[in-house]
């Protein structure tokens, strides 16, 4: 083998000085492949692709001069073909690797970078979260109501079904008391005592912290925060499961509202979801009402919907639309967005 590849070196001879300018083509074959995919990707990921794509295109390379007697006729075509596909086809399976379904995805667009061991943790937040929504729904006795377990024949004493079901929520918290809220205003879904049972849920949650709400804000603002808002107030005019909203004062003088999200708050919300669309589809198929209700179909909408929610912009976007179409004698003041 040595002896092999001595010779394909003495007969390429001086024309090895290309290797080091196909390294570079290599790397920026890796960040272009990115660009393609529609994603963003991290240094190392880049270098990765493009040390593999280099490592491929100059051993094919060399392997087909060895077998010809003009090697290096097209040598440098090789090399720079084959780099090109091997670098590639490293930036392809790291994106498969770390997001199965990616290419499905693709029209939706991509905005993270390969990370297959977040990827293996955020599945097992999902089985978590999954085992002990289940774990209160068996505990607060709707088990059979979701078609898990069996019906034991008798009350019990137990309260009604639907503050049963209140209680579940209320212990889950975060997103599902929200949709408890949703659905309270669904008088076409619910009778008028479960919708009223519903609409007791209140978002009952502690702020976030001011460190971490100040360090988003830097963050998102891309600088200090006093130099955004030189007066701001850490006491929270509300607190909800997704945001709190804050008192301050722009340098200009004007006085605003700062509507802030709380911090995290998006991975637990996906990963709710998941679990949520999970739970949908397990009611839908084992029980009658699921099935009656289409229940699949009003997670998947209540879903969407939230997943807007979490977009702030598109909140600021229909806030100027309507405000621009009120006129200057309307009774409805929509408050001005500082984009």
């Amino acid at each position: 083998m040595a002896v092999a590849g001595a010779s394909v070196f003495d007969r390429l001879g001086g024309d090895l000085w290309f290797l080091a300018p196909l390294f570079l083509w290599s790397l920026l074959a890796g960040a272009f492949i990115g660009r393609v995919l529609g994603v963003r990707r991290s240094f190392a990921a880049t270098v990765f692709s493009g040390v593999f794509g280099w490592a491929v295109g100059a051993t094919v390379s060399l392997l087909i001069a060895n077998e010809r007697a003009n090697a290096a006729s097209g040598f440098l075509r090789n090399l720079f073909l084959f780099s090109l596909f091997g670098a590639m086809a490293a930036a392809v399976w790291m994106e498969f690797l770390a997001r199965p379904g990616m290419m499905a995805r693709a029209q939706h667009g991509l905005a993270s970078v390969p990370r297959p061991l977040r990827s293996l943790r955020r599945r097992g937040r999902r089985v978590r979260r999954y085992a002990e929504i289940t774990r209160i729904a068996v505990r607060n006795g709707m088990g059979p109501s979701l078609g898990i377990g069996r019906h034991d024949g008798a009350g019990n004493g137990r309260p009604p079904t639907v503050r049963r079901l209140r209680l579940v929520l209320e212990e889950c918290g975060g997103m599902f008391v929200k949709l408890g809220q949703v659905l309270s205003t669904r008088s076409d879904l619910l009778s008028p005592d479960a919708a009223t049972e519903l609409s007791q849920l209140q978002d009952q949650v502690r702020p976030a912290g001011r460190d971490d709400i100040a360090a988003m804000l830097e963050a998102e603002l891309d600088a200090p925060l006093e130099e955004v808002f030189p007066e701001f107030d850490w006491r929270p005019l509300a607190a909800a499961s997704l945001g709190q909203v804050y008192r301050a004062r722009l340098p200009t003088g004007e006085a605003v509202v700062v509507k802030v999200q709380r911090p995290g708050i998006d991975d637990a919300v996906q990963t709710d979801l998941s679990v949520l669309e999970e739970l949908g589809r397990v009611v839908e198929t084992r029980t009658s009402w699921g099935a009656e209700y289409h229940v699949q179909d009003l997670v998947e909408e209540f879903a969407a919907r939230l997943r807007e929610e979490l977009d702030y912009r598109i909140e600021a976007r229909n806030a100027v639309a309507v405000g621009s179409n009120l006129g200057s004698d309307s009774r409805v003041r929509v408050p001005r967005v500082y984009q």
